[in-house]
């Protein structure tokens, strides 16, 4: 094959060896410095993957860093840990330290500067930056508002969530003082928004916070059949709702004793 030949080709699938080498707004992380880093945020978002990754997760997964950083989360930083089981075997100290397999990527967060806790984000979820929008938002403090979504109704829906375990009063009084500014909502989409907000408490208020988990599951299921890009967007606007009632026992938590 001619010199001219391989230029050619090298040139037609650049684009694809881009893809996996850029992650704006994500930091690389490494054996030497992944706890020095864990302690300087509250919240770090690790995806451990091979180590150049590709294709449509990786690059949802970028979109979601540049978004993050774009908004200036001082107390949150997303990261990536590249893997090579081949060669210096890069990073292989921190895949046998966390556990991680072959099955590649496996996303984690950390709290708190804790490296011997951390939260999975689903194996059976795929990454996209609408999944992980909403597993930050119910699984840290950072103060994500999703799209179509009422900061003001996502408070009022943690507080909810925070009271209603102890099947305290306060959690109707919640209720009532978020129909009361539901009340004063002017714009429409709003109103509408506000109403599957109080739909949800109301719910849960009747049936109890199972409810909670037992909606996602049957709007994912919704989501995963066969529906119009009308009906997908309506659910998809529940979903990001019902996210704000956050339950972290949704995700789980694992502990390495080191």
């Amino acid at each position: 094959m001619s010199f001219n030949k391989v230029i050619a080709i090298f040139l037609i699938s650049y684009p694809y060896f881009i893809t996996g080498l850029v992650c704006t707004g994500c930091l690389e992380l490494d054996e030497l410095i992944f706890d020095k880093v864990l302690t300087k945020f509250s919240t770090v978002l690790v995806k451990f993957d091979i180590a150049f990754p590709y294709g449509k997760q990786h690059d949802e997964y970028a979109k979601f860093a540049k978004e993050i950083s774009e908004h200036n989360f001082d107390n949150m930083i997303v990261s990536v840990v590249g893997i090579k089981n081949y060669g210096d075997l890069t990073n292989s100290i921190l895949a046998e330290r966390f556990s991680i397999d072959n099955q590649l990527p496996a996303i984690k967060l950390f709290s708190n500067g804790d490296s011997t806790k951390w939260t999975d984000f689903p194996r059976d979820q795929n990454i996209t930056v609408e999944n992980l929008r909403q597993f930050i938002r119910r699984m840290s403090d950072v103060k994500i508002v999703l799209p179509e979504c009422l900061k003001q109704f996502d408070d009022y829906a943690k507080q909810f969530v925070d009271v209603i375990q102890f099947k305290s009063i306060e959690a109707e009084e919640i209720v009532n003082e978020a129909t009361n500014e539901a009340a004063k909502l002017e714009n429409e989409h709003e109103q509408k928004t506000a109403q599957i907000y109080l739909l949800f408490m109301r719910q849960i208020l009747q049936k109890d916070i199972y409810f909670i988990g037992a909606e996602r599951t049957r709007l994912q299921q919704i989501l995963n059949g066969k529906i119009s890009n009308e009906k997908r967007k309506e659910i998809n606007h529940k979903l990001n709702i019902l996210s704000a009632f956050h339950k972290p026992t949704d995700y789980t938590t694992h502990h390495n004793e080191l």
